[in-house]
């Protein structure tokens, strides 16, 4: 759950992604379009990566009970790039999301997730 966060994420670790999930990795929660595993994975970063190039993630806490993991994040970042059609701005955002993910010999197998995607348009300006 921390690899997940602050290498993959917050560092656009493509590298490590099957090092973190399993290749047929179920999202419950994709974005518009994403692709299945770790292709989808890997779009995920780029759209984000490329909208906020200076982005910056704060776990705030881990949590496990068996096979399952919780994390806690932030993010914040200037729109300096594209974002699903919505041309950069420059605006810095801040928002939060959660994680629950279930743990398979050390790897990703689910996760469910929510982000305040509300939050972020918001800040940008987008209603």
């Amino acid at each position: 759950m921390r690899r997940q966060i602050e290498d993959v994420f917050a560092r656009n670790g493509q590298s490590l992604i099957a090092d973190t999930y399993w290749e047929d990795i179920v999202d419950h929660n994709p974005i518009p379009g994403q692709r299945p595993g770790h292709d989808g994975l890997r779009d995920v970063l780029d759209v984000f990566h490329h909208a906020f190039p200076d982005q910056q993630m704060t776990l705030h806490g881990v949590l496990a009970d068996g096979d399952m993991g919780v994390d806690f994040w932030t993010f914040r970042g200037t729109h300096t790039g594209d974002l699903d059609g919505w041309p950069a701005t420059g605006k810095t955002v801040e928002f939060s999301g959660i994680d629950v993910a279930r743990v398979v010999d050390g790897r990703i197998k689910e996760i469910w997730h929510v982000e305040d995607m509300a939050t972020m348009w918001r800040q940008l300006g987008r209603s």
